[in-house]
């Protein structure tokens, strides 16, 4: 398998958790982030974001703060991520889904 396989885990993941493709299905989203982050060893920041924003889908916001703090403390080299994860992190711990529109 490439390496890069779990790009497109993450991808279909984040789409189902946050609605990109206009259909939500947060268990499903933990399943394929899950999945994601174990190809990666948990070392890539951007299944992290996805599996918590999986998790506040399911209304488990708790994973999701500890998920997203994970994914925010390895990108802060890149100022866009950053502000990006921050947001995402703000909304989990107001107790908010996160919302593609």
């Amino acid at each position: 398998m490439p390496d890069d396989a779990w790009e497109g885990r993450d991808l279909l993941a984040w789409s189902l958790a946050a609605g990109g493709w206009g259909r939500r299905d947060g268990h499903q989203a933990i399943e394929i982030a899950t999945a994601a982050c174990e190809m990666t060893d948990y070392k890539e920041a951007s299944p992290l974001d996805t599996l918590a924003a999986a998790y506040a889908e399911i209304g488990d916001f708790k994973s999701a703060v500890k998920w997203s703090e994970k994914a925010l403390a390895m990108v802060e080299s890149d100022p866009v991520r950053t502000e990006r994860y921050k947001r995402h992190l703000k909304s989990f711990r107001d107790g908010k889904p996160w919302r593609e529109e």
